[in-house]
């Protein structure tokens, strides 16, 4: 029995996608490091400002770090079809939204306005039926 028959063949933009997501995963992970690094650094020079820049940079750093993995984890499963990650995208993608509407209105920017059409885009993808045959909703 052959797998091309019994599971369905990715479709490339949820190839791209996932590529786009694992970017911004090691983007994350390594931004995560660098400030973990150098919230270190900043700490060794004993001052009180410094301790404060430092946990400060801590703080930061564990965000990037969590995004970072939680970002990976969603790439790999956009990659194989996971059904749960059909589910986390579109929760995302919808949170993603309201998010950037509400960035659109208190103060709109050019850059907020692309990411509100892509992702809006990719919500509306995740509904077609070869994505949804893909991860088997």
């Amino acid at each position: 029995m052959s797998d091309d028959i019994s599971s369905p063949k990715r479709p490339l933009l949820i190839t791209i996608f996932a590529i786009l997501e694992l970017l911004g995963a090691i983007a994350c992970i390594a931004f995560g490091i660098l400030a973990l690094v150098g919230g270190t650094a900043v700490s060794m020079s004993g001052t009180e400002d410094a301790a404060l820049l430092a946990a400060a940079s801590t703080v930061g750093a564990a965000i990037l770090l969590i995004i970072g993995i939680i970002l990976l984890i969603l790439s790999i499963g956009m990659f194989k079809g996971w059904r749960v990650v059909w589910y986390l995208e579109v929760i995302f993608g919808i949170l993603g939204i309201l998010l950037y509407a509400a960035s659109l209105i208190l103060a709109f920017t050019f850059g907020s306005l692309i990411l509100l059409i892509i992702i809006v885009a990719l919500v509306y993808y995740m509904f077609r039926p070869n994505v949804k045959a893909f991860f088997k909703i």
